[in-house]
């Protein structure tokens, strides 16, 4: 039986991981001539472990291979902009050893790259794979943010010339204004990689029909400020933390938390139609491409 094979890199982040690995093994439920082998830090090889032992899937025809320093801390000062850049270091050390085809893994015929990541690599990528060998941008992200994610602005030109005007920078310093418009990392990859891949491939949610409440209070570090969704300004403070868990909770007993269960069932209804129709159809498809 003739394999097929595809190579995805992912980043060290949770959402956008779960989502493939889950993709992945639906890919391989459809396809038993496809080979899957995903590229991660190694600080979530341990979770994505976990996560594969909960399903049903034939384990010779999937790896994980694990860059980078396992004890690096996921966050923290620096910390994420790290785990990136040891991910993209890792992975142009090892796509030559899969591109040559080796151990009963053929040559990919695709690459599937997250929007997070991959516009690190893709440039090195594609020359090293050459013409034969597609780039699919793999984007696990809020509707919302896609537009962002996928045009022809330059962030961080924005950013400079936002800098050099006394008025518009308002005292802020320049990572200031980076934060508070995330760019730094994730904008300018995404862009780059969209504008040199060969298709998309999309995990998406956002309104007009929400299924969970937004938690923002929780958060820490670099995030507090002001929301980018608009709404109070995030302190990360344990008083505000517990006024607005107390605010969601009144709301999901009431009128909000009414309609998030409906939208939820009609989710569910709407993912159960669509499994045995048209987005089987597109698991094959991309399994195929």
């Amino acid at each position: 039986m003739t394999t097929h094979h595809i190579v995805a890199m992912l980043p060290p982040a949770w959402g956008h991981t779960i989502s493939y690995i889950y993709v992945a093994v639906q890919m391989h439920t459809k396809d038993p001539t496809l080979l899957v082998t995903i590229v991660q830090h190694s600080i979530v090889v341990s979770q994505m472990e976990a996560e594969l032992a909960t399903c049903s899937y034939d384990k010779t025809r999937l790896r994980i291979i694990g860059m980078g320093n396992k004890d690096i801390p996921r966050v923290g000062p620096n910390g994420l902009e790290e785990n990136f850049h040891q991910l993209a270091d890792g992975w142009m050390n090892t796509i030559p050893r899969p591109c040559q085809g080796t151990d009963g893994w053929p040559k990919p015929q695709t690459i599937h790259l997250d929007f997070g990541c991959g516009g690190l690599v893709i440039e090195e990528t594609k020359k090293i794979l050459g013409p034969e060998c597609k780039v699919l941008v793999w984007c696990s992200s809020a509707l919302a943010s896609m537009p962002a994610c996928l045009n022809e602005y330059d962030f961080a030109a924005i950013a400079r010339k936002i800098f050099s005007d006394e008025n518009k920078r308002n005292g802020r310093s320049m990572n200031d204004i980076l934060l508070q418009a995330p760019i730094e990392l994730i904008l300018p990859t995404a862009q780059t990689l969209a504008k040199v891949a060969d298709g998309y491939t999309a995990f998406l949610s956002s309104d007009p029909n929400p299924v969970a409440f937004e938690l923002l209070q929780i958060r820490t570090g670099p995030q507090l400020g002001p929301s980018l969704r608009g709404g109070p300004r995030i302190t990360g403070t344990v008083v505000d933390a517990t006024e607005e868990l107390k605010v969601t909770f009144d709301a999901a007993r009431g009128a909000r938390g009414a309609t998030l269960r409906t939208n939820v069932i009609r989710l569910a209804e709407a993912l159960k139609e669509s499994a045995a129709g048209e987005a089987s159809e597109e698991i094959i498809r991309l399994a195929k491409f």
